[in-house]
């Protein structure tokens, strides 16, 4: 009798000082307290799946970001290439014309002012590309200074992932039928987090190669058109006709790297394609359609578990925020293949429009320096048939600058009425991130809230 009243002494005193519940041996209190390690892990997984989730909007942000005044800049260096070539056509053209069976009238000073209104167009429109690769490599140093370069940016997102394994592997087994649903959505999430960094990933290294192909490739057709343009003025100051050759030569070349310049970009883009699906052994963008898919459906088991099973939520706040967190980059993955659908049918459009303007405008200019060179090389000692053969080059090429006029403003025209439609829609970049991050802050504050220390 007295061993056993000790025993219950014990017992009292167990649970009053030391704080052992009573059912301390209980399978019961076991799964109990399982349960509530499990849902506190799960609000930590959660988290950082929010600093996963902001750092692949802060990555396709800053990479995908462009100056306010880039297209207007552009669109004047390039403007100013086909106007200047226009212009300096017309008039040598009308000089010619005007005197086209007395070529030896022709004043040089009439020549000279033909093309130096071509030359310095073209100087523009080749040194303003080198302008904005200039601005490109002071913004690549800035993005590798804070490791949002894409060879930085992948060893973070990596690093991240490895965390998020290592929080989730800690849950122990659970008879919850809520929680055993929820983990498999906790590891969908992560696998699309993932996916749709990689998808950034190869969106931010296209679309950096195709521009700087882009940038190199005008720069070159400009300047090489250019330098024949100032060999030609030194010819006739110098008057030596025979240099006219080369001179065209050069105007030739440029012609060529028109009608390639387009080619050239999206052949660029096309092989890094290929490469960057052989580095990750997939079709990234299939691969992140078909896991977000998985998701999705795997959310909705789960809600739907919820309503049919509401004695098995241990925290209801706690769950709540979670839920709120999975619906909204529910919608953010949403958005994002929204975007990547529309950027694409936007590429497929400009190559359209693109490729059949650069092979009809490069080939009116292969047409003058192919008629150049002949002059040049074949009929400078004669001037009559060397006049007669550059003002007949001349005429197709001055409809190729028309045709390239037009089209600098078309491209620039569907540029501004995108941006100011998208931003009355509040669909710019820097708008849809700012909404993001406020909204992804509170979400995370809510979670944060419910995690016991």
């Amino acid at each position: 009798m007295y061993k056993i009243k000790f025993i219950s002494l014990l017992i009292v005193f167990l649970v009053n000082i030391l704080g052992l519940p009573l059912n301390v041996f209980g399978a019961q209190n076991i799964s109990i307290n399982n349960d509530n390690f499990i849902d506190n892990n799960l609000n930590r997984t959660v988290l950082k799946e929010i600093e996963l989730s902001r750092f692949n909007e802060l990555f396709k942000y800053e990479n995908t970001k462009t100056s306010r005044l880039f297209p207007y800049r552009y669109f004047a260096g390039q403007e100013s290439s086909a106007a200047g070539v226009n212009a300096g056509l017309i008039v040598g053209l009308v000089a010619r014309e005007e005197h086209l069976n007395k070529p030896k009238l022709i004043h040089p000073v009439t020549l000279e002012y033909s093309l130096f209104p071509q030359m310095i167009g073209q100087y523009i429109g080749g040194c303003e590309p080198i302008y904005e690769l200039m601005l490109k490599s002071r913004k690549y140093y800035s993005l590798k200074r804070n490791g949002l370069i894409p060879s930085l940016a992948i060893k973070h997102v990596e690093q991240l992932n490895g965390q998020i394994n290592s929080i989730v592997n800690l849950n122990p087994a659970s008879t919850n039928e809520i929680f055993n649903q929820e983990y498999k959505v906790i590891k969908l999430l992560q696998e699309s987090l993932y996916l749709e960094y990689k998808q950034f990933h190869v969106t931010a290294r296209l679309f950096n190669i195709f521009q700087n192909s882009s940038f190199v490739m005008d720069s070159a057709k400009n300047l090489t058109g250019a330098i024949g343009n100032m060999i030609g003025v030194i010819s006739i100051y110098e008057r030596q006709p025979k240099i006219n050759g080369p001179a065209f030569l050069l105007t030739t070349v440029s012609g060529c790297l028109i009608v390639l310049g387009p080619l050239v970009s999206r052949l660029n883009r096309a092989i890094l394609s290929y490469r960057l699906q052989k580095e990750f052994n997939s079709d990234v963008e299939n691969e992140y359609i078909n896991k977000l898919a998985q998701y999705i459906n795997s959310y909705n088991k789960l809600t739907k578990i919820i309503k049919t099973h509401p004695e098995s939520i241990i925290n209801k706040n706690s769950l709540d925020s979670r839920l709120s967190f999975y619906k909204y980059q529910e919608n953010i993955f949403k958005t994002s293949l929204d975007q990547i659908k529309a950027n694409k049918k936007t590429g497929k459009k400009l190559a359209l429009a693109q490729i059949p303007v650069g092979l009809v405008v490069g080939s009116t200019k292969i047409a003058l320096g192919v008629c150049g060179m002949i002059a040049g090389f074949k009929f400078f000692h004669d001037p009559d048939d060397a006049q007669t053969l550059v003002a007949d080059g001349s005429i197709p090429y001055i409809c190729g600058t028309g045709i390239s006029m037009v089209d600098n403003l078309r491209i620039l025209g569907i540029g501004q009425v995108d941006y100011f439609k998208n931003k009355k829609a509040y669909k710019l970049p820097y708008q849809i991130y700012d909404n993001y991050l406020d909204n992804l802050d509170k979400v995370e504050l809510n979670v944060k809230a419910n995690i016991i220390k």
